[in-house]
């Protein structure tokens, strides 16, 4: 897969308590209650998230993908629009269309990815890989979430939901962004039975169309997802270095979560892991995403950052 993708650009509203925001849900809440088989535990599994009562979703994609749209990616021009967003859509379906239209992405042809509450980047991927060979694959991804829980296949066990939007740039050219990851693999699938035998069957399926093998993997990122699901991918990976980001570790923020910490770890990290790791996504209904990536550029261009010395 000849894809390189710049380093995420985060935006993630201001915390708020979970007694301040309940008067102001009223709509999330009965789009809650009308999807969700577990209704009676709504409050608990719509709160504490963090969102704002200044901004509305679109707001903060914008936010997120003006710095992907500025002088310093010049040479690219992206001709494909991915919009993910995990959570349930509330008003108009062509949300990517408006999307692309405030941003002035006139030539890029919007597509939107959503239902899955997490694993729409991987389709994302997935899809981009598998369009027209002749079309230059130029993109701009945009992962978003709103604190709305589907109800359906999720669990009281599960990190409460976030709001919070991560975009990042893709090209099929190494030398369109100064520090970019590699995406070398992807797959994605439902599993059946447990956590452990899931995530086994597919990250053997993503090494094996990478051509790697298990031990050269060195660094591991998950979805802040479950407790259950953090164990299964840290023991599918036991050689591998856990990666946790210090950045608000107790939420989950859907399809942008994995991406969120993509951006926060390296761009934190002094010394981060130089070469190839895995970066989990899960969703409802079972779905399980991975993506197998290489974060040579990166962490080289943090390690003569942070070693270099000052000037006097």
């Amino acid at each position: 897969m000849n894809l390189w993708i710049s380093v995420p650009s985060i935006v993630i509203p201001e915390p708020i308590t979970s007694t301040s925001s309940k008067g102001s849900d009223d709509i999330r809440r009965r789009i809650f209650l009308a999807y969700s088989s577990t209704a009676e535990t709504t409050a608990e599994s719509i709160l504490p998230r963090l969102k704002t009562n200044v901004l509305e979703a679109e707001d903060l994609a914008a936010i997120a993908l003006r710095p992907l749209l500025t002088d310093r990616y010049s040479d690219w021009t992206p001709n494909v629009f991915l919009d993910c967003c995990s959570s349930a859509t509330i008003g108009d379906s062509s949300h990517a269309t408006e999307l692309a239209k405030t941003m002035e992405l006139t030539t890029a042809l919007p597509y939107t990815f959503g239902g899955q509450g997490g694993t729409e980047v991987i389709q994302a991927f997935q899809f981009l890989q598998n369009i027209e060979q002749e079309m230059n694959r130029e993109a701009i991804l945009c992962a978003s979430q709103k604190a709305i829980p589907s109800g359906n296949g999720f669990h009281d066990k599960e990190f409460p939901v976030a709001e919070a939007v991560a975009a990042i740039a893709i090209s099929m050219s190494p030398l369109a962004f100064a520090k970019s990851f590699r995406v070398v693999s992807t797959a994605s699938t439902h599993r059946i039975g447990d956590w452990q035998d899931g995530l086994g069957d597919i990250l053997d399926e993503v090494l094996e169309h990478a051509g790697t093998a298990k031990e050269g993997i060195e660094w591991s990122i998950a979805h802040r997802f479950s407790d259950s699901f953090l164990q299964a991918a840290r023991e599918a990976l036991p050689h591998a270095k856990w990666l946790v980001r210090e950045l608000y570790p107790e939420f989950n923020f859907g399809c942008a979560d994995p991406l969120i910490s993509l951006q926060n770890l390296f761009v934190a990290m002094p010394r981060p892991p130089i070469g190839t790791g895995v970066i989990w996504f899960v969703g409802k209904l079972n779905s399980v995403g991975v993506i197998l990536i290489n974060a040579h550029s990166v962490s080289l261009w943090n390690r003569y950052i942070s070693e270099k010395p000052p000037y006097v």
